[in-house]
């Protein structure tokens, strides 16, 4: 009785000669044999550039352990495909390397058949994980763009502020998918931060309604006049809980000329939810809203003249 081992050895002869794991090596994309039982019999060098893997790291381990989770079942059904001795056109996997991160693919499959009876799966993935992150890159870029042009018509078409600051808000929670997003202004007279927008009722106490300017992220952020991105609130000295949910944040400042009047807050609840992109587009937006501030603010003063004279 031949053991475990040796059964494999034999298998991976009978579905992959000598003379075809020559052929295989040399191509610069992962060739994989899996038996019907879902176990990779074997793969060709070139996963170890890829995904850190060597050869003998999988060959005898179930495909599906190396699959992310959300593509399972996708590739589950596309298993029970290649048994059923269909061939599978190329979808998109993601996969797990050696070193825990994630790793797109490009993957295809058909059934290795001998006598019209199929007795393995044979697979070929590319990886598309540089090209997927330019993808992603380039829709978040089309966004901000787009953002920007409906911010700045809103701007140049509105002078109540309070109904501009609750687009700009909509717009942020619209594109980009946070769970929060606020607005807070500067009391003139006293050195208080104010909440004049927010996408939705903030569960704080009363006392946390103004804020001290030496008081939370957003008020290091007046006092600094700096942008501050925060992947995680819970290690910030400076952060105070008025949402306890909340576990990302990047607060921008308002500012006209040399004083910051307020900042742009958004939250999310997962860590490292924001990245430098993020921050970016958000103080571009800050500055369009400084200057409706300020334009809001002269209009009304004019008025007031107007009517004083």
């Amino acid at each position: 009785m031949l053991t475990r081992s040796r059964a494999r050895t034999k298998r991976s002869s009978l579905v992959c000669g000598p003379d075809h794991k020559a052929l295989y090596s040399n191509i610069p994309s992962v060739v994989i044999l899996i038996d019907l039982n879902g176990t990779i019999d074997y793969v060709n060098n070139f996963i170890k550039k890829i995904s850190h893997y060597r050869e003998k790291d999988l060959i005898g381990r179930k495909f599906l352990s190396v699959v992310a989770p959300e593509y399972k079942k996708k590739a589950v059904n596309a298993l029970r495909r290649l048994k059923q001795g269909k061939i599978v056109t190329p979808y998109e996997l993601a996969i797990i390397d050696k070193n825990g991160e994630r790793l797109c693919v490009k993957a295809s499959g058909s059934p290795i058949k001998r006598n019209g009876k199929t007795v393995g799966i044979f697979g070929f993935a590319t990886d598309i994980t540089a090209q997927k992150k330019n993808v992603e890159y380039l829709s978040k870029i089309i966004k901000e763009l787009s953002l920007l042009y409906d911010i700045g018509e809103e701007l140049s078409s509105t002078i109540n502020i309070d109904l501009l600051f609750s687009k700009i808000l909509m717009y942020l929670s619209q594109t980009f998918g946070y769970e929060r997003a606020g607005i807070l202004l500067r009391d003139p007279e006293q050195p208080y931060l104010r909440i004049r927008a927010t996408t939705r009722p903030l569960p704080i106490k009363k006392k946390y309604k103004k804020i001290r300017l030496d008081q939370g992220i957003t008020g290091h952020v007046v006092s600094t006049g700096k942008p501050q991105l925060c992947n995680d609130v819970r290690k910030n000295k400076h952060y105070i809980p008025f949402d306890r949910k909340t576990r990302s944040e990047i607060t921008v400042p308002l500012i006209i000329g040399d004083t910051t009047i307020g900042v742009i807050n958004v939250e999310r609840y997962t860590t490292d939810a924001f990245d430098n992109d993020d921050m970016r587009i958000l103080t571009l937006i800050a500055r369009q809203a400084a200057i409706a501030i300020e334009n809001s603010r002269l209009y009304e003063s004019l008025e007031e003249s107007y009517l004083d004279t």
